[in-house]
């Protein structure tokens, strides 16, 4: 029971497969439901500052649909792909995806002008 063949962030399509890195005797089932949910997100290089001095231009970093499993019981929250041992998965129907591509193309991302400045001077503070 594998998820079905989607696209990745390259357009390649993929199918899920057991982890070899993980001994399957280490791997029990939770018992758990997981069902995933789409998130849009900034994505930010890890060389770049995410905030910037107000008297420079703004910064833009763009964005993606990134998905996320919650569990149904503890609410629990993992990035990408449900977690080992995961018993039942729920995968985002593909309105679910037709929205969150939707509200993607209408998110604007803003800079906050002296933002950097107000974490900097707060992070001095706290020192």
């Amino acid at each position: 029971m594998g998820k079905p063949a989607t696209g990745g962030e390259d357009g390649e399509e993929y199918q899920a497969k057991r982890s070899a890195r993980v001994p399957s005797d280490q791997v029990s089932a939770d018992n758990d439901v997981w069902r995933e949910r789409l998130a849009v997100v900034e994505t930010v290089p890890p060389e770049k500052k995410l905030f910037q001095k107000a008297s420079e231009a703004p910064v833009q970093h763009p964005l993606r649909i990134r998905s996320y499993f919650q569990s149904s019981s503890s609410g629990e929250r993992v990035w990408d792909e449900p977690p080992s041992g995961a018993s039942r998965i729920e995968y985002s129907s593909d309105l679910e995806k037709e929205m969150a591509e939707h509200q993607m193309a209408e998110c604007t991302v803003i800079a906050v002008p002296g933002l950097e400045s107000s974490l900097d001077s707060s992070s001095e503070q706290e020192s």
